[in-house]
């Protein structure tokens, strides 16, 4: 049930994270298209830095609280090389 709930705040809890990182980094903007491109870069990080740490590195994850930090992480990475990615391409389509 507790994953469940987390699967449905998700958006909204990527919302939050986006707009913090996007408010406090140099160079970003905090727009509504930035914070989507977030939450959409943030969902594959969410399943990819647990499974890379496991399957590649051999690392061993216990408890809840190893597993949702290793998601977190992975959102906060993926999301914001997406932004980046966007501001760069961007950047570079307007020269």
């Amino acid at each position: 049930m507790g994953s469940i709930a987390f699967i449905l705040l998700f958006p909204f809890l990527c919302a939050m994270l986006g707009s913090i990182v996007l408010a406090v980094t140099p160079g970003f903007r905090l727009t509504i298209g930035n914070v989507a491109v977030f939450v959409f870069g943030a969902f594959p990080g969410l399943f990819v830095l647990p499974n890379l740490y496991v399957n590649v590195l051999g690392g061993v994850i216990t408890g809840r609280v190893g597993v949702l930090g290793l998601a977190f992480l992975g959102a906060l990475i993926t999301g914001t090389m997406l932004v980046w990615l966007k501001m760069h391409v961007l950047r570079m389509l307007k020269k």
